[in-house]
């Protein structure tokens, strides 16, 4: 095994002279990408409706799986700092596989082909479970507004929403043909800060101003500081991704202004008291 880089050359990367270079938008459009090794851990929400007492599992399930994504993580980003230079780091293509090849030396070779194909096994596994949970959305539009009711229909089968699968797996593959996996994260990255801080400040909102009994609330923590800081944050990676990737984020932006019509076809909600 190889002796650890123990990256003496972070030193010189975090120089006033290197980061004079970098503007603060610079910083925010290299982390839209790292927060989507964050994102999965929300995904149990998609489910709410098919979950027994979510009132108190999914706070758990929510907190459980935030705090593991984030432990695993910062572990690993620890090991390739620890282990690896960072202009090795930078020009990676699987950052994982050149820490194996460092750590057992020759047998890290077989082994890092292994970790690759492990790594692509889990990749579509993880598509599969974005499809599944992903179609559930759509399943909750067609209880709001008609237009979307063939989507929500279930399988009498499986009890499954199958168009609502097959609509979101069809959608999946035309962005994936349509755009390089750069321009599509960034592109799909726009849309969701600009409808985590709505989320976040809506929370702010409806707390205050809603008529929902103390009983029914969810607690939050220094409320309100902690949705703030999130809605201005992801206001922040919102607008970095737009001062770098206009064109992405402008078709990003016409998508959601495509569904501002729809929403006057929608049933009232049903905002319990």
């Amino acid at each position: 095994m190889k002796a650890p880089a123990n990256n003496l050359d972070f030193a010189h990367f975090m120089s006033k002279e290197t980061l004079s270079t970098f503007s603060l938008f610079d910083l925010g459009v290299a982390l839209v990408p790292i927060m989507w090794a964050y994102g999965g851990w929300r995904d149990n929400l998609f489910l709410a409706g098919e979950t027994k007492e979510p009132t108190s599992s999914l706070p758990f399930a929510l907190f459980l799986s935030c705090i593991a994504v984030t432990i695993i993580y910062v572990l690993m980003n620890f090991l390739y700092l620890w282990f690896l230079p960072l202009e090795q780091i930078h020009h990676a293509k699987l950052v994982g596989t050149d820490l194996l090849s460092v750590i057992c030396g020759q047998a890290g070779e077989a082994s890092s082909r292994l970790l690759g194909i492990f790594i692509m096994v889990y990749a579509l596994g993880t598509v599969n479970a974005l499809l599944l949970t992903g179609s559930r959305i759509a399943s909750a539009m067609s209880l709001d507004n008609p237009l979307f009711a063939s989507l929500g229909k279930l399988d009498q089968k499986r009890q499954t929403p199958v168009r609502g699968i097959l609509f979101n797996g069809l959608w999946s593959c035309l962005l994936v043909f349509a755009l390089s996996f750069e321009r599509l994260l960034y592109f799909t990255g726009f849309s969701v800060w600009i409808f985590f801080a709505m989320v976040a400040a809506s929370i702010i909102k409806l707390r205050f101003k809603s008529n929902i009994r103390e009983s029914n609330k969810f607690y939050t923590p220094l409320f309100p500081l902690i949705p703030a800081v999130v809605a201005i944050v992801a206001l922040f990676l919102a607008l970095s991704t737009f001062m770098d990737y206009k064109m992405e984020s402008l078709c990003g932006m016409a998508i959601i202004f495509c569904g501002v019509p729809l929403f006057f076809f929608q049933k009232k909600p049903n905002v319990p008291q």
